[in-house]
């Protein structure tokens, strides 16, 4: 989330505040990194001040976008700089919410059979349109588990994506397949909105997860396996 927000502000040359050690600061936004410890960083020029300097991100709450304010840089922005960081970032913030995720999946029981960003599991195959980023097995049972992000809230068509999600079943034992779905806090209500407008049978098939992003540290290969589809 504050990727997305940090990238948008740059490309857009928006100011922003926010509080840093819960001290207002205002900054024009420059580019993101991964610094020598691995964790995530802005570098922006703080207001009234030529100085540059660094944020990191475990210490930013309550951000605001000036959308008011743009700035002319000091220092020249190299955009795919910031870009190729943000993309290294978001992929790190995306591994992290699957492994939240999965972690509802084991305390229910479940074992996984695919995830996206594993070591050595393969990566789920596509269900109809949609990509997944889960799917798990307890006993003869099977869930899929999918994270939205703040991109899926602003599509008009998400109701259409959690009730197909909702609606498959297992191939041969044609049992129903339950759909585990990580939300971002801060879009819970607005989920929980949507899930009360979908047919009753499909509703009882959804569980929501808050996703409260914690910093951890990963250092993984991928491996991708071809895997067969489950699902019909």
């Amino acid at each position: 989330m504050k990727t997305y927000i940090f990238l948008t502000a740059i490309h857009n040359r928006n100011k922003l505040k926010f509080l840093y050690d819960l001290q207002e600061t205002f900054i024009e936004p420059y580019y993101l990194a991964i610094d020598k410890m691995g964790k995530k960083v802005i570098y922006g020029k703080v207001k009234h001040s030529n100085e540059v300097r660094k944020f990191n991100y475990e210490r930013i709450s309550n951000i605001r976008v000036l959308n008011r304010f743009r700035f002319s840089p000091v220092i020249p922005i190299i955009p795919q700089a910031s870009w190729k960081a943000g993309k290294t970032i978001m992929n790190e913030n995306t591994r992290e919410r699957i492994d939240l995720l999965l972690e509802e999946f084991w305390k229910r029981g479940y074992l996984t059979v695919s995830r996206k960003f594993g070591t050595y599991l393969p990566e789920p195959e596509r269900i109809g349109k949609f990509d997944v980023d889960i799917v798990a097995r307890h006993k003869k049972d099977y869930a899929i588990g999918i994270n939205l992000s703040q991109t899926d809230f602003a599509d008009e068509k998400l109701a259409v994506k959690l009730e197909y999600l909702a609606s498959r079943h297992t191939k041969y034992t044609n049992k129903k397949v339950k759909l585990f779905v990580g939300i971002p806090a801060n879009y819970f209500k607005q989920a929980k909105i949507i899930l009360d407008k979908l047919n009753t049978e499909v509703k009882k098939n959804i569980k929501l997860f808050q996703i409260v992003e914690r910093n951890l540290s990963h250092n993984r290969k991928k491996k991708n396996r071809k895997s067969l589809p489950l699902f019909s």
